[in-house]
């Protein structure tokens, strides 16, 4: 028997499935909104019967369609997608999500549900039974809160009930889009125990036991959704549409494979997640495909779900512009007060600004490794050099050379062509020649080796500016190309002013290993300070994100046309946040009593500064570089327990410098200022620490007592921390308006290392 289901609109625009059976009627309300247990349903039913006969949401029906069993997934986005086609918003209505506090496990969660469902009905003027079918998230375990579609009277409204905290429009984030473990020197590590990890972006896998469960949540987004964005992009599940969740979820806890590369060529080896035996939970909360939009309100119920889930440890590699009472970053904090790790991505916006600096997050910058793709470049008069690229192809011969700025077509500039931007390279100047382009800060240098592939070149050669030179890149060239720096290109210009028939050879490229300046931050990596919390140094770490090598969903494209593959290279602080995460969940495993805040202080404090760090700041990497063994055995961790700190601690200065970080932060320095610290001995049970100063210049750091003496593990003791003004630094020499310096306590086998950040008032 067939069986006909309906998409209608009603005038409360409510969209009910009805689904007949003879006599027999079930429906689901959907109210602007999908109900995953509804789909489900559906889905059950569907499997039943082969044939479905599907009608519009019109008065009548206009046609019937039959899909197979195959095409069920088909049939579900399309059903999502007409079903939210109808709900249009009310004017001068958005989402909303409406803050009353953290759930601290005391209530049931039907309560906790029954409190938004009548606090609602309190707005809306309605019955609670009614009230309830508007609400888009109900949380329960991390912030005690709702999401809710509002006009501005309504939320004002509900501003002022006495039971709500606050109330925040629902903000979109967006993503932060191997080698690198054997780097950190943990190849091969396997984790113990049972570590799980959330991920609010996608995921592909085929897996048996590593992938424990995979949901998704997609309401915010729908709900944000513009009359003319009626279809939900890519797949209406937990897979992985655009690469980046498989990329970060192996990264962090892929199982070991052999003969790993990129299109068979680069960065062959044996591939591996820092914690093989970890076990994943993935939850999608991010859509659009590349673009990968993430509302909060979808963010926060996939952590929700998470500690719900029992996680030990959430990956959030997405973020926004900072902003006072973040409040996915306050469902971060009641997951941290439950005991869960939350490791997050500090932002691909370098010196703009930064995303994900509240002091319970361990926020991640990214820096490069000591593996490159190297090509070469031989001039007609036997000079070399070398530089950067990715492709394996070269030239077939020496070619002749022309600057873009000579080669302008008639409806540009030289100014336009010397950057070689779109549309700017005549073909008849261009064709079969290697084209010298300079790199232009923010141009993406893919597109200028495609605009010398459209205008008929033959190759590219990319080179720094001398006055804004920026670090070399290795990409996927659309032609034979190499990235050299202002120096070498210099030599190349001049070789050319010195020569009447100038020509060059590029190399194809090849993986080359032992950098000597890695780690170095990459440009893009956000630095900090803070503009919300200036007395917290952010970024806490930084850790490899430059061209890591990682799992790639085999229904997802490579970059720049390289067909399909199982391993993709990807750069962002979205790939370094994993690395730490991994590190955090292997933490939790050899030391499962510790907290979040105990697992951040081992990370913190055996950082190390490597010589492409040296020239940069706390501002810039925060502690350092990860130092993953040195992490497992740190002798001493600087503890804290959130839950006996008033969220509104947060806001005030002197408080925020006194909490018992594993640094020292002080944004507002006049003459002197003193803190406090504790720590606790988690190393031998017979330790002896002494202390060594690196003062801040001009600042007198004394430190009390000099020596900690330690009977037993689990021993805590605390110092005092005291500044003094003797000599104020000159505002050029401030680096983003901060000077900075450490301290380090070190016993017989323990390096316990503190940066310290100081502004003047």
């Amino acid at each position: 028997m067939s069986k006909r289901f309906e998409v209608i609109v009603c005038k409360r625009m409510l969209v009910p499935l009805r689904c007949k059976f003879g006599t027999n009627f079930l429906k689901w309300d959907f109210t602007r909104r999908i109900r995953t247990q509804a789909i489900a349903e559906w889905k059950e039913v569907v499997l039943k019967d082969s044939t479905i006969t599907k009608a519009s949401h019109d008065d009548t029906f206009k046609k019937k369609t039959t899909f197979q069993k195959e095409m069920l997934e088909t049939i579900l986005h399309e059903l999502t997608s007409n079903a939210l086609s109808t709900v249009i918003a009310v004017e001068d209505s958005r989402v909303y999500i409406v803050h009353l506090g953290h759930s601290d496990g005391t209530k049931h969660p039907d309560a906790i549900t029954d409190t938004h469902n009548s606090l609602l009905a309190t707005v809306l003027n309605q019955p609670s039974y009614e009230a309830r079918d508007h609400i888009i998230y109900s949380y329960k375990h991390t912030i005690d809160g709702f999401a809710v579609r509002f006009t501005t009277k309504q939320a004002k409204h509900m501003s002022e009930l006495p039971d709500v905290v606050s109330i925040h429009e629902n903000h979109v984030r967006k993503l932060h889009t191997t080698r690198s473990w054997d780097y950190m020197g943990v190849s091969g590590i396997s984790g113990e125990g049972y570590v799980k990890k959330e991920m609010p972006s996608t995921l592909h896998t085929a897996t048996g036991k590593k992938l424990i469960g995979a949901r998704y949540h997609l309401r915010g987004y729908l709900e944000g959704l513009s009359k003319k964005e009626n279809k939900v992009p890519g797949i209406l599940s937990a897979r992985d549409d655009d690469g980046h969740g498989t990329h970060t979820a192996s990264t962090l806890a892929g199982r070991l494979v052999q003969n790993a590369s990129v299109v068979g060529r680069f960065a062959q080896g044996t591939a591996a997640g820092g914690v093989p035996g970890a076990r994943l939970a993935a939850y999608k909360a991010c859509w659009g495909g590349d673009d990968g939009y993430c509302h909060e309100s979808d963010l926060i119920a996939a952590m929700d779900q998470a500690v719900h889930d029992g996680v030990d440890v959430i990956s959030m590699s997405n973020g926004g512009e900072e902003y006072v009472n973040d409040v996915v970053a306050l469902a971060a904090l009641s997951a941290v007060k439950k005991g869960v790790t939350v490791v997050a991505s500090a932002g691909n916006e370098g010196v703009k600004g930064m995303g994900n600096s509240d002091p319970w997050f361990i926020t991640v910058g990214a820096s490069s490794m000591d593996r490159w793709g190297s090509a070469r470049l031989s001039l007609g008069n036997g000079m070399t050099f070398t530089g950067k690229s990715r492709l394996s192809i070269g030239t077939e011969s020496f070619l002749p050379l022309v600057p873009g700025y000579e080669a302008n077509a008639p409806e540009s500039t030289t100014q336009d062509s010397l950057y070689c931007m779109d549309y700017s390279l005549d073909r008849e100047k261009v064709q079969g020649k290697i084209v010298l382009c300079m790199r232009k800060r923010g141009k993406d240098i893919l597109a200028q080796s495609s605009e010398v592939r459209d205008a008929g070149g033959a190759g590219m050669i990319l080179y720094e500016d001398v006055k804004n030179e920026q670090e070399l890149m290795d990409d996927w060239h659309y032609v034979p190309s190499i990235h050299i720096s202002a120096k070498d290109a210099l030599a190349v210009f001049s070789y050319m002013n010195s020569s009447s028939n100038p020509r060059a050879y590029i190399s194809g490229s090849d993986t080359n290993y032992g950098a000597k300046d890695a780690p170095a931050m990459s440009n893009f990596s956000s630095r900090g300070p803070s503009k919300v919390y200036p007395d917290i140094i952010k970024p806490d770490i930084t850790a490899p994100g430059v061209d890591i090598l990682a799992a790639w969903p085999p229904n997802v494209d490579l970059d720049e046309g390289r067909g399909r593959g199982n391993f993709n290279f990807q750069s962002g602080t979205s790939m370094s946040c994993p690395h730490v995460a991994g590190v955090a969940a292997l933490l939790k495993s050899y030391h499962q009593d510790w907290s979040p805040a105990a697992i951040k202080s081992a990370i913190l404090t055996t950082a190390y500064i490597g010589n492409g760090l040296a020239n940069g700041t706390p501002n810039d990497f925060g502690s350092g570089h990860i130092n993953p063994n040195a992490a497992a055995h740190p002798g001493l961790i600087y503890d804290l327990d959130y839950n006996k700190i008033p969220v509104k601690a947060f806001g005030a200065n002197k408080i925020l410098s006194n909490l018992n970080f594993p640094s020292v932060g002080i944004s507002r320095f006049h003459t002197k200022y003193t803190v406090k610290r504790t720590v606790t001995n988690v190393g031998d049970d017979r330790a002896t620490y002494r202390v060594t100063i690196d003062p801040p210049p001009g600042i007198a750091v004394t430190i009390t007592p000099q020596v900690l003496e330690f009977t037993r593990k689990g021993q805590s003791q605390s110092f005092l921390v005291n500044l003094r003004l003797k000599t104020k630094v000159a505002k050029s020499k401030l680096h983003r308006g901060y000077i900075f310096g450490s301290f380090t306590w070190k016993d017989e086998r323990h390096t316990v290392r503190s940066p310290i950040a100081v502004r003047y008032a």
